[in-house]
This record gives C-alpha cells, structure tokens and sequence, in this order.
C-alpha cells in the first residue's frame, strides 16, 4: 500500500452516552508487559481522571496533547494530528490509550464531524466496538465517553495510532 493512502474504517455509531462514566465496566482488562502498554494505561488514565472537565482550551485534540504532555507519550516531529504509529487495522485490533482521528466523517445515524475530530479510545469491547474519550463533540467542551462500533463509516475516514 501507497504510504499516503489512508485506511478506511466503517463507523457506526452505537451509543452517545453523555452522562455515563469513561469506563462503564465492560471493556476487558489490559495488561501491562511494556512501556508503549504503560504509556497507553496512563492515557487513558489520565482521561478517566478528567471526565467531566474541560481539559487545555477545550478543543477535542488538546485532550490527547494533554494525556501525552502528562504521561510522556512523544509526538512525531512536525506532524500534526499524528499521536505515532498508524495501525493496519486489516492486521491489528485497537486497544486502549490509542488514539483516533476522525476526517470529514459521516456516522450510519446521520451524526457527522465536519472537519477533523481527535479522541482517544479508553476501552476495548472488541475489535469493533470501543468506548472514546472526547471533548468539543456536540458542542460540550467538557470530557465525555461514548461507545463507537467500528464497523461503517458512512463517508470520510478513520485512523487509529498507537503511541509510542
């Protein structure tokens, strides 16, 4: 594959669960057994810790800036919108504490991100399903989870990065 094709993913959106905590006891556990998976669990660490919350300006990628900027997490140099390694999802699952990219996405209940979205994934259900932390969806500023099930992006597209 063209290093500059992107990879698109089917969105379907299961649930908006404004008021439900970022983990509502379902995802599986994770296990820590390196540093990308400890950088990961602090993420979303970080992210549990600040629900309900405005975190940075309010904007939806300075919740992920932020996670990295606390837990040590690196950005590649002079990319914007790259949170690290961008998985081949035809390969890999994502997992919790990655980081997912919205662009020009059209959901199957008609929801639509116009321009570029950045949230971070706080649980796995299974290779499809996840639950997101985000902010400035839906006009809240404030940190919230909701469940996507990555199965049916109706336009636009997806990514996914694992930090490193």
């Amino acid at each position: 594959m063209h290093p500059t094709r992107f990879i698109r993913l089917s969105v379907l959106l299961l649930a908006t669960a404004w008021t439900l905590p970022v983990f509502a006891g379902k995802e599986k556990p994770a296990t820590v057994s390196s540093t990308s998976d400890a950088r990961r669990a602090a993420i979303v660490s970080f992210c549990r810790k600040c629900d309900g919350r405005k975190v940075g300006d309010g904007e939806c990628w300075a919740l992920a800036n932020e996670a990295f900027k606390a837990t040590g997490a690196q950005r590649p140099a002079g990319q914007v919108r790259v949170w690290g390694r961008r998985l081949d999802l035809r390969r890999e699952s994502p997992l919790p504490g990655d980081i997912l990219e919205c662009e020009r996405t059209r959901f199957s209940d008609g929801s639509y991100v116009p321009t570029q979205h950045t949230a971070v994934i706080v649980a796995v259900y299974s290779a499809t399903s996840v639950r997101i932390a985000e902010q400035n969806y839906a006009g809240r500023k404030r940190v919230h989870a909701r469940d996507l099930d990555l199965s049916g992006v109706r336009g636009g597209s997806i990514y996914i990065y694992r930090p490193q």
